[in-house]
């Protein structure tokens, strides 16, 4: 299993819970859900309602985002982002591409979710922009 230091954050937050899977490890923040799935699986509907549950146990009713860390390849089922759409407090998801190729293929995925959607080189700067989706004061 490839364990990833437990904070991604600079000001050092802890996640308050680590789920680690067959898909990958999800970090769950106060109001931050980060991704960063195994290298060659594919995330659907079918793969991912698990992980939706987990967001709705650990995350409940408060707004939040995703950050989708991309440091491995894997194969997204864009057409799935329309069951993403019905969580009424998620609020936007922002990719993290390690290379233009995953960037370009975020941008892509991007046609198929009509919430907030952006795609960054770093995770400091999606960190940044979730926080003002949440909170847009």
């Amino acid at each position: 299993m490839n364990l990833t230091p437990h904070t991604h954050f600079d000001d050092g937050r802890s996640p308050r819970h680590v789920q680690y899977s067959a898909l990958g490890n999800i970090y769950f923040y106060d109001q931050i859900v980060i991704t960063e799935f195994n290298e060659g699986v594919n995330i659907s509907y079918v793969t991912g309602i698990q992980l939706l549950m987990e967001c709705l146990k650990y995350i409940g009713p408060k707004p939040f985002t995703m950050i989708s860390n991309r440091i491995n390849s894997y194969s997204v089922q864009p057409n799935d982002y329309k069951y993403l759409e019905r969580v009424p407090n998620l609020k936007g998801i922002a990719i993290v591409a390690k290379d233009s190729v995953s960037a370009a293929n975020a941008m892509l995925e991007s046609k198929f979710f009509t919430k907030a959607f952006a795609v960054f080189d770093d995770i400091k700067s999606a960190n940044e922009w979730s926080k003002s989706i949440i909170d847009p004061a």
